[in-house]
């Protein structure tokens, strides 16, 4: 998959790593961008020259962790100016669900999740990238930004983040990730996804500063920084990350996705008719991937019928041979749990 970064990101990225002391001009060199480069603050640039200028930043100014320490620049320098749209926000929840819809519009390296599947409250940044320590930079640039802003808003209702995960190997040095995350940080190459762990009061209670007006106006500015096909990919990444809330809560029905997606079904239902999918048919797919994410945590069946809101174990049966023609016992003979693990 082709990993991007916007523009505008980009030039906000240059402006950090300038006042960091690797001037604005080596960046552009180092990039083969020339003065004046900046068109359409929303077209793309490919992270992996990016990536290079990092490590050649990091070289030249003997710090290993600079992209930790240019996410988490990069949004105090910005939050009153981008962050304080998730403040707008109810609640810590839909905050996730809005960096789930809109990330991308800044840097498109990974996806964002709300799980709360096992214990605890999790916001997840899963990367398309599987080589977590070459690409340590870019997950310690994204994970910086989203480690300070969601800090921030936990304190805004009243909790602090419980604990961050990083998918690749332990530092020698992690004095600046506990100095930026303020909370126990762990570190694993086999998880291969990064995490914000929070309570349930955080993901529950309501922000202070929510305000459901400026929200809607938020919105619809970023909504108009969609192109067509983004816009629908993103409906898409949204919807699904509603239901699979959704199917974590327990109650999946068109009402309650649409709430979550502070839409009303109507609405929802014709944005839907752009896509290929109708709404249960995305109910299926989102059980489907969740199932394959628990059967290969060692959960049993009946407790993953029960983690994906069935009714009883006759309707996940039912489901079951529809995804793979097969019953769930059968499945399970031709695939070993340490099997279905997704590559």
């Amino acid at each position: 998959m082709k990993m991007t970064l916007s523009h505008r990101y980009l030039d906000a990225n240059l402006d950090v790593l300038d006042k960091i002391g690797f001037p604005k001009a080596d960046s552009l060199e180092s990039l083969e961008l020339a003065e004046g480069w900046m068109g359409n603050p929303t077209d793309r640039f490919p992270i992996e020259p990016f990536l290079t200028l990092l490590e050649t930043a990091a070289i030249r100014l003997d710090d290993p962790f600079i992209g930790l320490r240019m996410g988490h620049r990069f949004r105090i320098a910005t939050f009153a100016k981008t962050g304080s749209i998730y403040g707008y926000c109810r609640n810590l929840a839909q905050v996730i669900e809005m960096n789930a819809r809109y990330q991308h519009l800044a840097i498109d390296a990974g996806t964002v999740e709300y799980d709360h599947a096992n214990a605890g409250h999790l916001m997840r940044f899963r990367p398309y990238y599987s080589d977590q320590n070459t690409f340590r930079h870019i997950t310690d640039l994204v994970m910086g930004a989203y480690g300070t802003a969601y800090r921030w808003l936990s304190w805004a209702s009243g909790e602090d983040l419980m604990g961050t995960r990083l998918p690749y190997d332990r530092p020698h040095n992690t004095d600046l990730y506990e100095r930026v995350f303020q909370c126990p940080v762990t570190f694993s190459s086999e998880c291969g996804t990064a995490a914000l762990v929070f309570t349930e009061a955080a993901m529950s209670e309501n922000l202070t500063t929510y305000d459901a007006e400026k929200l809607t106006r938020a919105q619809a500015q970023l909504d108009s920084l969609l192109n067509t096909k983004q816009a629908a990919a993103s409906l898409d990444m949204a919807v699904d990350a509603a239901i699979r809330g959704a199917i974590q809560s327990g109650r999946v029905s068109t009402l309650v996705v649409a709430e979550r997606l502070d839409r009303d079904w109507p609405a929802l239902r014709k944005a839907l008719k752009e896509t290929d999918r109708n709404f249960w048919a995305r109910v299926d797919g989102v059980r489907q991937n969740m199932f394959i994410d628990l059967i290969s945590q060692g959960h049993s069946l009946s407790q993953i019928s029960q983690a994906l809101a069935y009714n009883d174990q006759a309707a996940f049966n039912r489901a079951f041979k529809r995804w793979y023609n097969m019953s769930p016992t059968a499945w399970l003979k031709a695939n070993p749990p340490q099997a279905a693990r997704p590559q």
